[in-house]
């Protein structure tokens, strides 16, 4: 009897490809004039399951299983019309959950989580109409956060934060509607800042600040509509002044000053043009770069 039952288990790829009235991919016998129900099967050369699903009209309907090759679980899913539906789980090899979320007519819905083969979790996303949505959070291993942000259906809205793995700050950026505004901030790996500036709607717009990796200001200027205006100072690592001056709407106004490094060329000149400007900031930058 066990090799007529054996026999009697369709295999996946035993089934052939079909076009329903709806323009769907159905699956078939070959032979058959209706789709394909019942249960179909696959395996692995040592003979374990690799998957076991149902048909229904020749769609994936119901209820779906994976396995490893030595035979643990690998994930568990249900499927309507050939669509993911409801909650989905995989598992590691050693039998420790590893994802586990909800589809709904395709599509991710509600929270996601992830963990690690230790237990720990290692993500936790929500989802609308499979785009990201609310909280989404991501975490080492240690336990400690990784990476913090917010979402409005798939698009950056709120406060995104990134953390070494020593819990110490990355950055922190600030988001309205998918463009970056307001505050933004860059910390170097000894947890002192690096960098400081300010945006509106997508654009440098207020306060820019550098600094060096011992906490020296390095740039100080500021910004409006993505256009440098204002007062620019360029500082050397001592402190002293290497370069000053203004801009209005990008470009070089009233008057400058530069000292070289060595102390070689010291110059006061009004009104520089950008070729100017530009010649001696890449001269002050050659220095640390």
């Amino acid at each position: 009897m066990s090799p007529l039952l054996i026999n009697a288990q369709i295999l996946i790829t035993d089934l052939s490809d079909g076009i329903n009235d709806q323009g769907i991919s159905i699956k078939y016998i070959d032979g058959a004039k209706e789709p394909f129900k019942g249960f179909a099967f696959n395996y692995y050369p040592n003979g374990n399951k690799e998957l076991k699903g149902s048909y229904n009209r020749g769609l994936k309907d119901g209820k779906w299983v994976w396995w490893y090759p030595n035979g643990e679980k690998y994930k568990v899913g249900y499927y309507v019309k050939s669509m993911e539906d409801s909650i989905w789980e995989w598992w590691f090899s050693n039998g420790q959950l590893m994802k586990r979320g909800k589809y709904k007519n395709g599509k991710k819905e509600g929270r996601w989580s992830e963990w690690y083969e230790n237990g720990k979790l290692a993500s936790s996303f929500g989802y609308m109409y499979d785009k990201p949505n609310g909280k989404c959070l991501k975490k080492y291993k240690n336990g400690k956060k990784q990476i913090e942000i917010m979402y409005n259906y798939g698009i950056k809205s709120g406060i995104e934060k990134e953390w070494n793995d020593y819990g110490l700050p990355k950055y922190e950026y600030n988001w309205k509607d998918g463009l970056k505004d307001g505050v933004q901030i860059l910390w170097g790996s000894t947890g002192l800042i690096l960098k400081k500036q300010r945006y509106s709607k997508g654009m440098l717009h207020g306060e820019f600040i550098d600094y060096y990796v011992d906490g020296q200001k390095s740039v100080i200027g500021n910004y409006r509509f993505g256009e440098k205006h204002g007062q620019w100072t360029y500082n050397y690592k001592d402190g002293v002044i290497a370069l000053s001056g203004n801009y209005r709407n990008g470009v070089p106004n009233g008057s400058w000053f530069w000292i070289r490094a060595n102390k070689s060329e010291m110059v006061n000149i009004d009104s520089p043009d950008t070729e100017w400007v530009t010649k001696r900031i890449k001269e002050w930058e050659s220095i640390y770069n």
